[in-house]
């Protein structure tokens, strides 16, 4: 099962890639939607490199983020994360480094979250409580990190 959605998943975002599709739009909001983790390598240091795409539906500054488990052992799970702003538009590529909290990453099997934000306004410009993101999306992916070359 995790094979099949790793292979959809991987699919659409070389249709999306190449342009034989485009997500389809439920309202004239601005929307993120299709992210993917492509790909996680871990260097020699035991940082994690995770590669993705994003696609939105209009032009706009995305903040987004990634978090990375890896359960080493029997008790010990090592985490890490990353985050940053990016300019969007269509099918985006993306990517961060993670360095864990204690520890070092290293080849095997981890969890990676990666979420995205963006189309910041304030419905009501005299109420700070109305400000925030319009468009949101995310995905996590149970993946193996393979050491870098």
């Amino acid at each position: 099962m995790r094979r099949v959605q790793r292979v959809l998943g991987v699919l659409s975002a070389l249709l999306l890639a190449i342009g034989l599709v485009a997500p389809t739009v439920g309202f004239d909001g601005p929307q993120i939607s299709y992210v993917t983790i492509g790909s996680a390598t871990v260097d020699r240091g035991g940082n994690v490199r995770v590669v993705g795409t994003v696609w939105c539906s209009q032009p706009m500054d995305v903040q987004f983020g990634a978090q990375v488990q890896q359960v080493v052992g029997r008790t010990v799970t090592l985490r890490g994360g990353f985050g940053g702003w990016q300019a969007c538009n269509g099918t985006t590529p993306w990517e961060g480094w993670a360095r864990a909290d204690s520890g070092k990453f290293t080849s095997g099997w981890a969890t990676i979250d990666a979420w995205f934000e963006g189309a910041f306004w304030c419905d009501d410009p005299n109420d700070p409580n109305t400000c925030g993101p319009h468009a949101k999306g995310g995905t996590s992916a149970y993946m193996k990190l393979v050491r870098a070359r």
